[in-house]
């Protein structure tokens, strides 16, 4: 999935509830609303994920694929 200018990114799905989190910034934390609890944080300046069950996260996008 790639940005509209090109830029890398910090994308995460949780499976559980389908839901598609994107940390924006370096304190960008977002998380899911589901019993699973994923989350994503860092923007593009790393990629802390984590959840109750890590095998229900799918990395769309992380920022060391582009750099």
């Amino acid at each position: 999935m790639k940005g509209a200018d090109d830029k890398p990114r910090n994308i995460v799905l949780c499976k559980d509830c389908l839901e598609v989190l994107e940390s924006k910034h370096r304190h960008d934390f977002v998380q899911c609303s589901c019993e699973n609890q994923t989350y994503t944080d860092g923007g593009i300046d790393y990629q802390r994920i984590g959840g109750k069950d890590l095998s229900r996260i799918e990395i769309i996008e992380s920022p060391r694929q582009r750099k």
